[in-house]
């Protein structure tokens, strides 16, 4: 068994559907937009795509390192597009991943790409096979 990671979420006194996030002595809030909560800080979905775009963002940093290639700067949207019925998650995700690489092409940035996606970046590996995921490339050079 790996090592075990923890997070809490908190509901503030008084408010609506406001809660603290508490992981690893940092705090972030969340919140929802009214009438449900005041819009204070993220909704918890848009927490988790910010999430899955910084896990893959960084899986792809250091996989191009692994092929001794170099992202200087690396910017990584996603958009979730949710179901029409409830629970409402996600049906889609695509993913918008801008690089900046001297050296990088697009055909090793796709390989990357679909190697994170679907075996190093733990958090898009526990999407479920019915989440289609599409991530398109942009690369810049400095």
């Amino acid at each position: 068994m790996g090592a075990v990671v923890t997070g809490r979420a908190v509901s503030v006194h008084g408010k609506k559907m406001m809660y603290t996030g508490e992981a690893g002595g940092h705090t972030v809030t969340l919140d929802y937009i009214p009438p449900y909560g005041e819009g204070a800080g993220f909704m918890p979905m848009q927490l988790f795509l910010v999430s899955l775009a910084a896990c893959l963002g960084s899986t792809l940093r250091y996989l191009a390192g692994e092929y001794g290639r170099t992202i200087t700067d690396i910017s990584v949207e996603a958009r979730g597009t949710r179901r029409d019925k409830p629970p409402k998650s996600f049906g889609a995700i695509e993913f918008d991943i801008r690089v900046t690489s001297p050296d990088l092409d697009e055909q090793t940035l796709a390989r990357l790409g679909e190697l994170g996606k679907t075996k190093y970046c733990p958090l898009t590996t526990m999407l479920p096979a019915d989440v289609a995921v599409t991530l398109t490339y942009r690369i810049d050079r400095e």
